[in-house]
Order: C-alpha cells, then structure tokens, then sequence
C-alpha cells in the first residue's frame, strides 16, 4: 500500500493500478477485481492462497441484504421476492462471471455451467477453494448472525386467563373504534350501489309510482348506441392507462435523482394529481377553447388555424385522453421513482465495474421492479 498523499486517496485503485501497471509483483485484493485485472492485465495472471505461517486462513466479508423490520406489509413482500430474484443461479453465476465475485449459492458453483468456467479460468475458483480455510464469523448482536449463533426458540406457553380477556377486550375495542368509518362506508357507498340495482329492476320516471320490469331494462341496452358507448369507453380506458404508465415511467427515469431540482419538478407533475377534476375541466375548457384560449391563440400565433378540440367528434375523445393523463401521469411517476430508487447501488457500481452496460443494468432493475408492482397491484 502507498501512504494516502489527500483525502481522495482510493487504496483499492492505487494498487490494483500499480499492479497492473508492473509496479508491484504481488498484491492482495478483492475478488470483486479478478475480471477487471484478467482484461486489463497484459501479462499471465495468476491467483493464489493467501500465504499462512501457522495455519491457511483467509478472512471472509461482504454486504448483506436487508429488510427493515418496520417496513409496510406490501414492501417486504416486495423486496423479498427481489431478494428471491437477485439470488437465484442464474443472476448470482452471471455475476460471478462477470466480476469474480463467488456464487452465493452452493449450487451455482456446482453447476455444469460454472463447473466448465472454473475449469476454462482456474483463476476463479481459488477463492471457492480457499473458503475451507475460512473460520466461522464470530457472534455478534451488531450483524446479521449465523444459524451457529442462533438460539432455540423457547416453547410458547399457553397464555393465562387474564391475557384471555385483554386479548378479548382490546379486540373489542378495535372493533368498536372501527364501527363509525365502517358505518359511514355502508352508507355512503354500499346503500348506494344496492339501491341503484334495486331500481335498475323497475321503470320509474319519479312522478309516477315505480313499476316492475325486471331484467327488461338491461335488454334495452343491446342497441348500437350501447356499444358505440362501449368501443369509446375501451378506446378512452386503453388510452390513458397506456399513455400514463408510458409517460410516467419516462418522467420516472428522467427524474430519477436526488437534487433539488429534480424534487421541484417532481413536486410540480404530482401537483396536477391532487387538483379536483372540477377545476381541471374549468382549466382545460378555457386552454381548449376554439375562439379566446390559449392552445388556439399559439395555433393563430405560428400561422396554423384554430381547432375545436371538444367539439369535433373525431377529436374529442382523444383530447379528453390526453387531458386525464396530464392530470394522473403523476401518480404513476411517483410509483416508478420509489421503485427505481430502492435498487441497491451495486447494480449501478455493477456498471462502473464493466459487467454490464448502464442501460441494460437499467433494463433489467426497472423490468424486476415492474413485475413485483405489478403482482401487488
């Protein structure tokens, strides 16, 4: 090791420079550089146990994955299933290919596929067998801990009667706290939809007393009116969640940082969500409108006529489409940052260290964040 010269002194790149720069003949390294040095190397390179006077030993390390206890239900389904994705075989022997890293997974490393590797680079199969060397981490209330470390867990007993009945009375009082929103639920939106069935059953122009038709109502609906309705109600619903998630996964990445600017104009997207629908139509009347608003009045400005967005029937529907995503593009652009920011930063140093390129490394995270939101949805 050289003497650190300042505070931006990087141990780890000093050597592994003057190593492959002929500097130095040996030196003691992560295996996280063993693919980095073989492809930058221009002499054989060669790996070996770590020497030992009295006894081989090599001191194991690394990160570990985490979730936090106290997370929300839905995010530790989340990033388990991710924890169950990044440590699968097939990602785990990629990476150790890739880098040098070791194959967490005992049946990575005795995969034909990594067998056939070791046996074509032996350099990476020093450190699988330098691991029989390796003492067992010590126990520690500050790390995770080894199934060695852990404790039986004492049977449970059974609960006495006066747990019984605070069990019984908070569960009463759970009860009793969730009856006023329950009952305003019952009323302001179950009654609602039972009473709605209810007179969809009978013809009733509320002057005239309600006479039974029963299904007769719902057969009038088999018109062609009724599926221009529907084919307008699909062509709408497809087009803004489409456009939506597309332009809230665009957003997402483009805005995928920490700075303050990038927070103003998160904050500025979102801001359109929380706005009532009905100061959005006022708003958007106005922009839209064909004589005094202001998408007509920067048609006339660049020498284009003007057009009647909400009253052309073959306009209409799109420009209302466009309209509903510009209010809710922000509620899927928020998802898609809270998934892109909780990738672990090895993915992104994955790339510095030439295992991947940034973009397919973004490919991969943000299509595993997809499919994990998407199963919770």
């Amino acid at each position: 090791m050289k003497r650190p010269p300042g505070k931006d002194y990087n141990a780890w790149t000093v050597t592994n420079t003057d190593f492959i720069n002929g500097k130095v003949a040996m030196i003691y390294t992560s295996t996280a550089f063993l693919n980095q040095m073989t492809e930058n190397a221009k002499f054989k390179l060669g790996t070996a146990f770590l020497p030992g006077k009295v006894k081989q030993a090599v001191p194991t390390g690394g990160t570990f994955f985490v979730i936090a206890r106290d997370a929300p239900a839905a995010q530790k389904e989340a990033g388990w299933a991710f924890l169950k994705w990044m440590t699968e075989p097939a990602q785990t022997i990629s990476l150790s290919k890739a880098t040098g890293y070791m194959p967490i997974r005992t049946s990575a490393v005795n995969s034909p596929e990594m067998q056939a590797f070791y046996k074509q680079n032996p350099n990476y199969k020093t450190a699988i067998d330098q691991l029989r060397t390796a003492p067992r981490p010590p126990c520690s209330a500050s790390r995770p801990r080894p199934r060695s470390c852990r404790r039986r867990r004492p049977r449970p007993t059974r609960s006495s009667p006066s747990s019984s009945r605070r069990s019984r009375a908070e569960a009463r009082l759970g009860y009793a706290l969730a009856a006023p929103s329950l009952l305003i639920f019952a009323l302001v939106y179950l009654y609602p939809v039972a009473y709605s069935a209810w007179v969809s059953l009978y013809e009733w122009d509320l002057v005239m007393p309600a006479r039974w038709v029963g299904a007769a109502n719902y057969r009038a609906l088999a018109s062609p009116e009724f599926w221009d309705v529907v084919t307008n109600t699909v062509k709408y619903s497809v087009g803004v969640v489409a456009l939506s998630q597309a332009a809230g996964l665009a957003l997402a990445v483009l805005l995928n940082d920490r700075t303050r600017l990038g927070a103003l104009l998160q904050a500025s997207i979102f801001s359109s969500y929380v706005v009532s629908w009905v100061a959005v139509s006022l708003l958007w009347i106005w922009l839209l409108d064909p004589q005094y608003g202001l998408v007509a009045w920067l048609l006339r400005f660049v020498g284009l006529p003007g057009v009647n967005w909400l009253g052309d029937h073959r306009l209409a529907l799109w420009s209302l489409v466009l309209v509903t995503v510009w209010k809710t593009v922000g509620y899927p652009m928020v998802i898609y940052l809270a998934g892109l920011q909780a990738i672990p930063g090895d993915l992104y140093e994955a790339a510095v260290l030439g295992i991947k390129t940034a973009a397919e490394i973004m490919q991969a995270a943000e299509a595993k964040a997809n499919e994990i939101l998407a199963k919770q949805q």
